[in-house]
């Protein structure tokens, strides 16, 4: 495998992975009807960041790394609970949403957040983005099916990068983030966008569904983690 097809090939596998809806998907949905657009930056930059652990974490103990079916069922039971806990009180966010709540926008032109005087606050704004970077972290490293495409194919293109060195490792994990990003950003635009030009009424059913749809998730985790007890 080439240095371009290691690049291209990693961004199209790990686009292909992204566009399956999951559970970050869904985290950075909640986020971006909230807070805007920049919940897909920063869920892509809390993703990646661990993501970057791992590959540290791989490279250094390549081979030496064993994913048993009991560390699998563990993070399920993990993931179904974080899950549980997201689905809830995003249910309860669009069921109690109304005139009471503050209403923010986005600033077009740098995306930062500001209240419909027009004043900002830039110290309240970055703090409101420390949930969903540690949301990112946490969906993360609990959702077992990314623990199992890690401990296969990430450890095969590992493999296959090792054959350029740094430079290789460095243009898989590229394409890897990349894809990533992409595809959380654009999420995180067309989830703001439909709260702005649909209104709250839209904002609530989105949010209520969107709590069904992380409970779906939660359901789905512990199938898996009960799976694997009884099987």
């Amino acid at each position: 495998m080439t240095l371009t097809q290691l690049f291209v090939t990693s961004f199209m596998v790990s686009l292909s992975g992204s566009i399956t809806p999951g559970p970050l998907v869904a985290v950075t949905i909640r986020y971006a009807l909230r807070r805007g657009p920049m919940a897909g930056v920063v869920m892509s930059v809390s993703h990646g960041l661990t993501e970057f652990v791992v590959l540290l974490l791989l490279v250094s103990f390549l081979g030496r790394i064993d994913i048993t079916p009991t560390a699998v069922t563990v993070l399920s039971f993990l993931g179904a609970g974080f899950m549980t806990y997201l689905g809830l009180t995003t249910f309860k966010e669009g069921w109690t949403s109304g005139k009471n709540d503050p209403e923010w926008s986005v600033d077009g032109k740098d995306g930062n957040l500001s209240s419909t005087d027009g004043t900002a606050d830039r110290s309240a704004a970055a703090a409101s983005w420390r949930p969903l970077f540690l949301a990112g972290i946490v969906t993360t490293v609990t959702n077992p099916v990314w623990v199992v495409w890690w401990g296969t194919l990430g450890v095969n293109y590992i493999i296959w990068s090792m054959d350029y060195g740094y430079l290789g490792l460095g243009l898989f994990f590229s394409g890897h983030l990349a894809a990533n990003a992409a595809f959380f950003i654009l999420f995180a635009v067309l989830a703001a966008g439909s709260k702005k030009y649909f209104g709250g009424q839209v904002y609530r059913v989105m949010m209520m569904g969107l709590g069904v749809f992380l409970l779906g998730f939660a359901v789905y985790f512990f199938r898996l983690a009960f799976g694997s007890v009884l099987g």
